[in-house]
């Protein structure tokens, strides 16, 4: 018999509550914990530590695996940005009971595939636009000797505070019922899919970025101009060294997850191509 609900609709675990409380956290660490390691994976971790104990209860393993999988590397712009945390928090309460690979792939992937896009938007509008107006209305007021100067840097730091919560609240209420909706259907698969390569896309971006890896060695041929070993491997594939390395590490990382003696193996190997000429 029909009782007037509808048995599709999933029942919010989570409160406004623990999702100001969520907010506030994500907002308080995503840039004081940052590091170069993880990013904002360890602010992002922090954030759900008090929705995901509620969401697992007496499940220790599961919270342990939720934790580890939230605290892997994350980086966005941090307002805007907290659209993404908060889609992301949605899908970590609406995949609940779902096998633990795919929650892993699914949500990683929206991670990874969302940060970058969104993170363009929010620089762009917040650090770009909004900052130098309002600020340098507010410096050139204090300069004229204006208490309005102060007030109104102020009001701008609240106003993000705000704009970041309600970002993150729509970016819940978006991702819970956006996901629901894909649960189960083939457009998931394609979602994770897509979300997934750029990611991938993103990752490489940012390897070439941060790497830096170039060697002076050089080819000399009797009465002709030396080859210049560095000059020719860009001239074939700008960034060739770098990305050896990336995968250098990436193999190791698959030989040992001790990134500390990783760590080691790496400067042993920059210190003995230094002493040779490699590096």
């Amino acid at each position: 018999m029909a009782d007037g609900k509808d048995n599709n609709v999933q029942t919010s675990v989570l409160t406004k509550k623990d999702l100001r409380k969520a907010y506030f956290n994500w907002h308080m660490w995503a840039e004081s914990g940052h590091s170069f390691e993880r990013m904002q994976g360890m602010a992002l971790c922090r954030a759900f530590c008090d929705p995901l104990k509620k969401l697992y209860g007496d499940d220790k393993e599961g919270l342990k695996r939720a934790l580890k999988r939230e605290s892997q590397l994350f980086n966005t712009e941090a307002l805007i940005g907290a659209s993404v945390v908060g889609a992301t928090l949605s899908m970590e309460e609406s995949m609940m009971g779902e096998p633990e690979d795919e929650k892993d792939e699914a949500i990683t992937s929206i991670k990874v595939g969302l940060m970058g896009p969104i993170a363009g938007i929010g620089d762009a509008l917040d650090w770009t636009v909004f900052k130098p107006i309002f600020l340098g209305l507010a410096c050139d007021m204090a300069l004229k000797g204006s208490w309005i100067g102060a007030l109104i840097a102020v009001l701008f730091v609240i106003g993000l505070y705000y704009e970041g919560r309600f970002m993150f609240n729509t970016g819940y209420r978006l991702g819970k019922r956006t996901f629901s909706k894909l649960l189960g259907s083939s457009i998931f698969q394609q979602v994770i899919l897509l979300a997934g390569a750029l990611g991938l896309f993103m990752m490489g971006a940012l390897g070439a970025s941060y790497v830096s890896l170039s060697t002076p060695l050089e080819i000399t041929f009797s009465g002709q101009d030396p080859i210049v070993i560095q000059e020719a491997l860009d001239s074939i594939v700008p960034g060739l060294l770098p990305l050896a390395a990336i995968f250098g590490v990436r193999g190791l990382m698959k030989k040992t997850s001790n990134f500390g003696l990783i760590c080691i193996i790496m400067i042993v190997i920059c210190m003995i191509g230094s002493f040779i000429g490699i590096f």
